[in-house]
């Protein structure tokens, strides 16, 4: 976990290092997100996911016309709840998640105070277990899976080089286990995360 978030670092100074000479064209943002995790089911387990925020950051870079990229950091912590089918809850399992992502922004009107986009890419989801309660999964291990971004959004620019963003982003992915058999549905599962930020232009 500790090298991906070192290399999604790096790939990041390394951006803003880039993007240095060329002024306008990058910014970097951060936002408070809310998260939201569909429920899945399957292997006769039932998965729910309790809400949480969480905060969001980003490096955008623009080439010319409608493109850019963008490299994006994201965490939250939140419960996977696993049960047999019925009210009664046998498992949980606490964990922050990290989120390292990348994606191919288009941008509708890249020059325009309000610039609405759309963003599609992937990346990786790490759940880091916290053994919290006596009804923790035993002997739980981080897990690493990977996940299709897509959202939509706008930028509007409140000066030359600062702006707000508005965005939806939704992540499909497989839920996780911890690498612990009996909490395994197999199933892909469906999280949105609407958010609200800041960004500086340079």
């Amino acid at each position: 976990m500790l090298r991906g978030m070192s290399v999604v670092a790096v790939c990041l100074l390394a951006a803003v290092s880039i993007a240095a000479g060329q002024e306008g064209k990058a910014d970097v943002a951060v936002s408070g997100m809310g998260v939201f995790t569909k429920d899945s089911s399957g292997n006769g387990l039932d998965q729910a996911v309790t809400n949480s925020g969480g905060i969001l950051a980003s490096f955008r870079y623009g080439f010319r016309g409608h493109s850019a990229v963008e490299l994006n950091y994201g965490y939250t912590r939140d419960s996977q709840l696993y049960s047999s089918g019925t009210a009664f809850t046998f498992q949980e399992q606490q964990a922050n998640v990290h989120e390292l992502t990348a994606a191919y922004v288009y941008r509708l009107n890249g020059k325009k105070k309000l610039n609405p986009f759309v963003l599609a890419g992937g990346g990786m989801l790490l759940f880091d277990p916290i053994t919290v309660s006596p009804h923790s999964l035993l002997d739980p291990s981080t897990n690493s899976t990977g996940t299709f971004l897509y959202g939509l959004g706008a930028n509007y620019r409140l000066t030359d080089a600062l702006g707000l963003r508005v965005q939806f982003r939704g992540l499909i992915y497989k839920a996780p286990d911890f690498g612990v058999s009996t909490a395994s549905t197999g199933s892909w599962t469906h999280t949105a995360e609407p958010s609200i930020g800041l960004t500086l232009r340079f």
